[in-house]
C-alpha cells in the first residue's frame, strides 16, 4: 500500500505549473533532509525533539500546500513558528537558511504577490527572533555571530520578490495555454456542428474552460426566453434571485459592450470580477435572445479573458451565420421561390418515401387554378404573382397537420394527403372539397375584386403504384374535372 502511495508522490505531474510545484516542494524537503545533520551536531535533549517537531511542522506545511494547490495564512503562520524554532534548536541559527531559500521558492508559486511578501516577512522576522532564543535553549553557550544571520536575511525578500516574478511568468504562460487550447477545441468542435444549440454548447464550453484556466474571471449565459431574461449556466457563481437581468442593459450586436448600472453593480458584490462585458449570439433575423457576460479581475488579469471569450463568441457568430446560410441554401432548394410551399423534388421524394415505408392510406391531389390567365392577363404578373400567394396561404390553411402541399409551377399546386385511420377516399374527397369550396372564394387584389376557381384530381395510392404514376393518375383526373366544368373534384377510377 505504501508503495503505490510513494510512486504516486514520485511521478511528475502533468501541466507546467503543476510540475513547478511538485519540484519546488521536494526542493524544500530535500533542502531540510541535507540541512537536518549539520544541525543535530552536539545537540541533545529538549534541543533535538525541537528540531525533530520542527522539521516535522515544516514538512506538514509543504506537504499541505502542494496538496491544496494553494496556501493560506494559518499555514503562513506555522511555517514561521517552525523556521524559527529550527533556528533556535540548531546547533546554529545561520543553518536554517539551508532550506529557506527553497522554502521561499515552493511559497512564490501559491497565492498573489502581496500574500508573497507577507510570508517573506515573516519568515525574516523567524529567524531575527531566533537570534534572542538561541542562547536560551540548553546546550547553547557563547553568543551568536549576528553578521552570519544579518548578512544573508534581506536576500529571502530579494529571492521571494524574483520567485514570485518568475511564477507569475509560469501563470501567465499556463494560463495563456489554458486559453489557446480552449479555442482551438471551438474550432474543432465548430468543424461538426450541424445545429444551432449545438454551436452555443460549444461556445459556452470554451468560455468555461477560458475562465477555468484565469483565477479570478467568471462567465454566465444569459437566455430571453418565456417572457423574461435569465442566467441558463454560470461557471459557479451564485447570484441572488434578485439580479436585475434587463436585456436593453446587455449587447445589442455582436460587438461586446461594457455593462453598467445596477446590473454591474450587482455582479461586482460576487466573485472577484470587476470589469464584467457582454457579447450577444445573433438571433436568426432578430435580435439577439442569448448572451455570454464575462467578468475578470483586474489584479489578475490584463485582459487576456474578454480578448479570449471575444474570440470565442466571434468563431460562434462566424458559425451561425454560416449555419444560417447552410439552411437559406437547403430551403430555398427545397421550397417554391414565390410562395413558399415544397417544389417539386421535395414533393416527389416525401412521396416516394411514403410509398416505400408501405402507407396504405396515402392519396394525391392534383389541383389547377381555373381562370387565373385572364387575371394575370389583364391585372399583370406582379397581381398573377400575389394571387398566387393568396390562394397557396389558403391551401395551408385548409389543408391538415402532417398534409404536404406543393407548387409545380405556373398555377398548378399538388397535395399529399396522408390518411393513417379511416376511410382514405371518404378522408381524402372531404379535404378535396374544402379546397375546392375555400380557393374559389373571392380575393380582394389591387384594389378589385376577382375570383378564381380550381380542379381537383383526386388519385389513390395502391398495389404496383410508384409515385410517377400515381401523380400521373392524379393529373389525368384534374383534367377529367376541367372538361367536365371545371372548378370540381373528380376522382382518378382504374381501368378494370
Amino acid at each position: 500500500m505504501t508503495r503505490p502511495v510513494l510512486r504516486r508522490a514520485l511521478r511528475r505531474p502533468e501541466g507546467l505549473i503543476a510540475r513547478t510545484r511538485w519540484l519546488f516542494c521536494g526542493s524544500a524537503l530535500v533542502s531540510l533532509a541535507l540541512t537536518l545533520p549539520g544541525a543535530v551536531v552536539g545537540e541533545r535533549g529538549s534541543t533535538l525533539v525541537g528540531l525533530a517537531l520542527a522539521s516535522a511542522a515544516l514538512c506538514a506545511v509543504w506537504l499541505r500546500r502542494y496538496r491544496a494547490a494553494g496556501a493560506h495564512w494559518s499555514t503562513d503562520l506555522l511555517e514561521a513558528a517552525a523556521s524559527a524554532a529550527f533556528a533556535a534548536c540548531a546547533s546554529s541559527p545561520q543553518l536554517a537558511f539551508g532550506f529557506a531559500f527553497t522554502a521561499m521558492w515552493q511559497r512564490a508559486v501559491y497565492g498573489s504577490w502581496r500574500c508573497g511578501v507577507v510570508h517573506a516577512v515573516l519568515v525574516a522576522g523567524a529567524l531575527l527572533t531566533s537570534l534572542v532564543t538561541w542562547p536560551l535553549l540548553p546546550g547553547h553557550s557563547g553568543s551568536v555571530v549576528v553578521g552570519g544571520l544579518l548578512g544573508p536575511l534581506p536576500l529571502t525578500l530579494l529571492i521571494s520578490a524574483v520567485a514570485r516574478h518568475l511564477a507569475g511568468s509560469l501563470f501567465a504562460r499556463e494560463q495563456a495555454t489554458g486559453r489557446q487550447a480552449a479555442l482551438a477545441g471551438l474550432s474543432a468542435g465548430l468543424l461538426t456542428a450541424s445545429t444551432r444549440d449545438e454551436i452555443v454548447r460549444l461556445a459556452w464550453v470554451a468560455t468555461e474552460a477560458v475562465c477555468s484556466a484565469t483565477p479570478g474571471s467568471h462567465a454566465l449565459g444569459v437566455e430571453d426566453g418565456a417572457g423574461r431574461t435569465a442566467v441558463y449556466a454560470t461557471t459557479g457563481l451564485q447570484l441572488p434571485a434578485s439580479t436585475p437581468w434587463d436585456r436593453d442593459a446587455l449587447a445589442g450586436t455582436d460587438e461586446p459592450a461594457p455593462v453598467s448600472g445596477p446590473l454591474l453593480q450587482r455582479l461586482q458584490q460576487v466573485g472577484h470580477a470587476d470589469r464584467w462585458i457582454s457579447l450577444a449570439l445573433p438571433a436568426p433575423r432578430g435580435r439577439p435572445t442569448r448572451w455570454i457576460v464575462v467578468g475578470e479581475s483586474s489584479r489578475t488579469s490584463s485582459g487576456e479573458v474578454s480578448t479570449a471569450v471575444r474570440a470565442v463568441s466571434q468563431q460562434a457568430v462566424l458559425a451561425l451565420r454560416g449555419r444560417e446560410q447552410h439552411d437559406d441554401l437547403v430551403r430555398a432548394a427545397r421550397t417554391d421561390g414565390l410562395t413558399g410551399l415544397a417544389n417539386r423534388s421535395t414533393f416527389t421524394l416525401a412521396l416516394e418515401q411514403e410509398l416505400r415505408a408501405g402507407a396504405d392510406g396515402t392519396a394525391v391531389l392534383f389541383c389547377d387554378l381555373d381562370g387565373f390567365k385572364p387575371v394575370n392577363d389583364e391585372l399583370g404578373h406582379a397581381a398573377g404573382d400575389e394571387l398566387l400567394c393568396r390562394v397557396a396561404d389558403r391551401l395551408r390553411r385548409t389543408l391538415r397537420p402532417g398534409d404536404l402541399c406543393a407548387r409545380l409551377g405556373g398555377d398548378e399546386f399538388v397535395v399529399l394527403l396522408r390518411i393513417p385511420e379511416g376511410d382514405v377516399l371518404e378522408v381524402a374527397t372531404a379535404v378535396a372539397h374544402r379546397v375546392v369550396d375555400r380557393v374559389s372564394e373571392p380575393i380582394a387584389l389591387d384594389g378589385r375584386t376577382v375570383q378564381v376557381g380550381i380542379s381537383v384530381g383526386l388519385a389513390l395510392a395502391g398495389p404496383d403504384v410508384d409515385a410517377h404514376r400515381l401523380l400521373r393518375n392524379a393529373d389525368h383526373a384534374m383534367y377529367t374535372a376541367k372538361v367536365g366544368g371545371k372548378n370540381r373534384l373528380h376522382t382518378f377510377a382504374p381501368a378494370s
